[in-house]
């Protein structure tokens, strides 16, 4: 609680804080002092991390509304409004008890979904922030959430998420991953979740691109280890003329090119060749027209 005054945010830690208990047991033992501020502390951080992202990205106005989505107890939430002057900030957590503690300690607050499909946001934003939850998810919905929360930004705004990128596949001995870049092993530290829903994923940055190539989204920016050894990307939701494009329409586009190509060579290069021929005719005739009457 102290700490928390002094970094001007409700203290308070939840019992059933998954990510303090993490903090504590890999402190030395008796340590709770010490858990409590690396817990803070480190919330405190990714904050100041994504306060740095937004400036970098010019999303600087005052009542910018931020989501902290799959938030836990308010970790880095509380943080957030400290750090981003301003801001209206809410989070989300598939967790009942998260969300009313959340709310207790002044953050507007709702319940996500553990299927991306069902998932309903009251508002869109300018801003949100996953971090670490795609560290975590199966195949099947990997790409589906990453699509429906790029879905609730406001135009402009940016979706910033980690991943587990290169960095962390050392730390896992550099295990066989997907053809595609993409590993996942079921279990975490979240036991009262499902292990097909929710475990431990390695997705390697050509796995990420593609995904969100195929949803048509704009990735403004890509970081290797920019949050510990997590990769952060920042997806900014723009109009088609910036949009990537799907794998179908890049399909599409290259049928077009072979076939204004195929005309090219059969139709226009003939007629361009005869026509460099003509105009080579016509300048020596002037040429010697002009040496005749000199």
């Amino acid at each position: 609680m102290r700490l928390g005054g002094e970094l001007g945010v409700n203290g308070r830690i939840h019992d059933g804080d998954f990510i303090f208990w993490f903090v504590h047991d890999i402190s030395p033992a008796d340590a709770r002092e010490g858990a409590v501020r690396a817990y803070h502390l480190g919330g405190r951080h990714d904050a100041e991390f994504l306060g740095d992202v937004l400036q970098q990205h010019k999303m600087q106005k005052d009542g910018l509304s931020i989501l902290d989505f799959a938030s836990g107890y308010g970790r880095v939430s509380r943080h957030i409004a400290r750090v981003v002057p301003h801001a209206q900030v809410h989070a989300c957590d598939i967790h009942e008890d998260a969300v009313r503690f959340l709310e207790s300690i002044g953050i507007p607050s709702f319940i996500s979904h553990v299927d991306p499909d069902k998932f309903t946001a009251p508002q869109t934003y300018d801003v949100i922030f996953v971090l670490s939850l795609f560290t975590h998810l199966p195949r099947r919905t990997w790409g589906r959430w990453l699509k429906v929360l790029a879905d609730c930004l406001n135009p402009g705004g940016l979706l910033v998420f980690s991943a587990h990128g290169p960095h962390i596949w050392r730390h896992w001995n550099r295990c066989p991953l997907d053809a595609d870049g993409y590993v996942f092993h079921g279990g975490s530290e979240q036991k009262d979740l499902s292990s097909s829903d929710y475990g431990n994923t390695l997705t390697m940055p050509e796995y990420v691109i593609n995904v969100i190539r195929a949803n048509r989204l704009h990735l403004e920016s890509y970081r290797s280890a920019g949050i510990g050894d997590h990769d952060v990307y920042v997806i900014r939701a723009v109009d088609d003329t910036l949009r990537l494009p799907s794998p179908e329409q890049l399909a599409h586009q290259h049928r077009l090119h072979v076939v204004a190509m195929q005309h090219y060579h059969s139709k226009i290069r003939p007629l361009v060749r005869d026509y460099r021929i003509r105009i080579k005719r016509t300048v020596k005739h002037l040429y010697r027209a002009a040496r005749n009457r000199n």
